[in-house]
């Protein structure tokens, strides 16, 4: 990342180093001119770590992203919570959202806290929406439903519904199954958000790195 992409050889105990500059245009071409250099006709094991995802979130550079949501609770996202950077700042400004107004789609359907499902959403609607996405040519969707981290399948149904259009779907209960909507209901939104940008960047690396492995770093300092 940064101006220069880092290889780091281990081989035998051994330790060579290959450096060559990145390239901001399409960051896995240097990652993979960078492997090809120093691989040879090895097979070999890479463990690798980015910040394409993140510097997606940090530049705004993101996919056209669709949120659906219950109806009336679309500004919930924009709405958030109460918490404030500067306490004593007379004049706050908020970040904005990743999903603008338009881009937020309502669906007729309600659960309780309690797990009784009030409003079931039918087919008509859920066939509307489904057009509705495709003519606002989103690129990805994110699905965030209220009490879906306890009952998942709603949101579920939703996704299942939408697949044809073919775009990465991310069901916030999936994904950060707790409570808190604005919490659940955001990171369901960035994930969709970086989804395929990360997603086209690890394709290309592990064709690249076949038949070898690919292992990410994780923020904690784990591999997945």
């Amino acid at each position: 990342g940064g101006t220069f992409t880092d290889v780091a050889v281990i081989d035998r105990g051994r330790l060579t180093i290959h450096k060559l500059p990145s390239t901001p245009d399409d960051p896995s071409r240097a990652v993979v001119d960078g492997l090809a250099a120093v691989r040879g006709d090895r097979e070999v094991d890479v463990v690798h770590g980015t910040t394409v995802g993140l510097n997606a979130v940090l530049t705004q550079r993101l996919a056209r992203t669709a949120f659906v949501t219950n109806e009336g609770f679309a500004d919930l996202v924009e709405i958030g919570r109460q918490d404030r950077a500067g306490l004593y700042d007379l004049e706050p400004r908020r970040a904005e959202f990743p999903v603008p107004r338009d881009l937020r789609f309502c669906v007729a359907t309600r659960r309780q806290a309690d797990g009784v499902l009030e409003q079931r959403v039918s087919r008509a609607a859920l066939a509307a929406l489904a057009k509705r996405l495709r003519t606002a040519r989103v690129e990805a969707i994110a699905i965030g439903l209220l009490h879906s981290h306890t009952h998942p399948d709603d949101e579920r149904t939703i996704a299942a519904a939408l697949s044809g259009l073919g775009l990465p779907i991310t069901c916030s209960a999936d994904l950060l199954p707790r409570p808190g909507e604005f919490e659940r209901f955001s990171a369901a939104v960035l994930n969709a958000a970086i989804q395929p940008i990360v997603g086209a960047y690890l394709a290309r690396l592990v064709t690249a790195v076949a038949p070898g492995r690919l292992r990410l770093l994780r923020s904690s300092g784990g591999i997945l």
